[in-house]
């Protein structure tokens, strides 16, 4: 349903961020039962080319892969924090990558129908989240900081 190449922060510890690809999917299983949707965050690993083909020398690695009610229409990162905001049925969910490669929900926004389209705004935390039936929403996401006196 959508890849996204996305910024995500890969160490709690450390903040060290990484590009990762992030794939969303949908299970259609009829009309009388739910779809299932799937996301999955992908890394790109170097390899051993084959003989002769020195452009096999990068895979794709699973990091994470969580399933989930309703299909995963649209996914982007979100704000400078390092996290992945998806479509998911009809919720919006804000999640961040563990150490353990799970995904962690922070934040979640319901919407009357099913996301076709998500965009943020660089550096902002703000997204536009789009619709086919209701048009767009306007939302914003931040991760409040602590801080310290030395």
């Amino acid at each position: 349903m959508c890849v996204e190449s996305i910024e995500l922060e890969v160490s709690e510890f450390t903040g060290e961020r990484k590009t990762l690809i992030a794939v969303g999917t949908s299970i259609i299983r009829g009309e009388d039962l739910q779809n299932l949707g799937n996301i999955y965050i992908l890394d790109i690993i170097p390899v051993v080319p084959e003989l002769g083909r020195p452009e096999t020398n990068r895979k794709l690695k699973v990091l994470a892969q969580e399933e989930v009610k309703g299909p995963v229409t649209a996914v982007s990162e979100i704000a400078d924090q390092g996290y992945l905001i998806m479509s998911q049925g009809q919720k919006c969910m804000v999640r961040g990558l563990k150490e353990d490669n799970t995904l962690l929900p922070v934040a979640f926004l319901d919407v009357q129908t099913y996301v076709s389209s998500l965009k943020t705004l660089k550096g902002t935390g703000m997204a536009l989240v789009a619709d086919a039936i209701k048009g767009l929403w306007f939302t914003g996401f931040s991760v409040g900081s602590v801080h310290t006196k030395a």
